[in-house]
């Protein structure tokens, strides 16, 4: 029995599944492959800590050049009366990917910025305020979070397929405060996009979710 560390087509020729088990010692050539599966697993770990960028389609263009643009916010339905409104705004396409705010809006001014009590970055600033959780579902079943959305958390360089959300900038005001994310690639279209947030550190322990027809990211359009 040979023991390999690559990938292996399970209906490939000569290729077959042996229930395996030893008492005693473990068996040499066992315990070789053990350790060899351990340093390539620590490698791909250390390479992915180190990664400090993406590639380009994996964040909004340099140029900002959308093909179309939304202006027109859509609110999550939310049940907490002390919390500010909370909604997707400024939607841009590319051919790339999705650009999107998530901003928190309130209309009472405070002493305070709206930031120090509200983080609708994918970055933990204080423990006190935390940060929110935003969720994609995608037409095709697919899942992306803001809690993947750094740099060793992407796909492949050459995976243009996989779709993953980079965490972009964000700003904040008196009240109004919000973070652009990137979606790449490009949603199909014919489909449903479900975001979901929760925020329980502000009170909003019950998760909001929005439904959006993929054809407001891929249709070529000015504005709405």
């Amino acid at each position: 029995m040979r023991w390999s560390e690559d990938p292996i087509d399970p209906a490939a020729p000569g290729v077959r599944r042996v229930n395996f088990a030893y008492v005693g010692p473990t068996p040499p050539d066992m315990a070789a492959h053990i350790e060899r599966l351990r340093e390539r697993d620590t490698r791909a770990h250390q390479l992915r800590i180190q990664r400090r960028d993406v590639p380009g389609f994996r964040k909004p263009p340099l140029d900002d050049k959308p093909l179309f643009v939304s202006t027109v916010p859509i609110p999550f339905p939310l049940d907490s009366n002390d919390a500010p409104q909370i909604e997707l705004s400024n939607i841009r396409g590319y051919e790339s990917g999705v650009a999107f705010d998530l901003v928190a809006r309130e209309s009472a001014a405070h002493s305070s910025l709206l930031g120090e009590r509200f983080n609708v970055s994918h970055r933990v600033k204080s423990k006190l305020t935390g940060h929110i959780y935003l969720g994609l579902v995608l037409p095709q079943g697919k899942v992306v979070t803001n809690k993947t959305c750094i740099p060793w958390d992407a796909p492949e360089d050459t995976d243009v397929a996989t779709p993953w959300m980079y965490g972009a900038g964000g700003y904040s005001g008196q009240k109004e405060t919000g973070a652009t994310y990137f979606l790449s690639p490009r949603p199909d279209p014919g489909g449903i996009v479900t975001f979901t947030i929760a925020y329980p550190e502000v009170g909003i322990d019950t998760a909001s979710s929005i439904e959006v027809e993929s054809e407001r990211f891929t249709l070529p359009r000015s504005s709405d």
